[in-house]
């Protein structure tokens, strides 16, 4: 298994989950539905967590052990600027939820 898609919580929140989750040696790619701490230290290369909404933890609250070796990273601007800090990511997307006003369209931001 390379990649693992995980649609719903709670069923799978769980600490026999996140051990097995880590046995995945050959996983590159993980997409979970929220940020969950446990899991997020047992994810591989790639992590996505296209659908979070709600505050972002600080960058003090995501443990040095989490995610150490991720490149890639798709999530909201504040967790990616939560999670990329001190680690090799090479590639981010970003959602915008938001624009600043309602006549600024994303692609004319960057």
């Amino acid at each position: 298994m390379t990649s693992l898609t995980i649609p719903t919580y709670p069923f799978l929140r769980s600490p026999s989950f996140t051990v097995a989750l880590r046995s995945k040696r050959a996983l590159a790619t993980l997409t979970l539905p929220a940020f969950d701490t446990d899991l997020i230290s047992a994810a591989p290369l790639s992590l996505a967590l296209p659908n979070f909404v709600g505050v972002p933890p600080g960058a003090g609250e995501v443990i040095s052990t989490a995610v150490p070796y991720i490149t890639t990273l798709d999530a909201s601007p504040g967790l990616a600027a939560a999670l990329a800090p001190g680690r090799p990511v090479e590639r981010v997307t970003l959602h915008v939820a938001r624009i600043l006003y309602g006549g600024l369209r994303p692609s004319c931001a960057f």
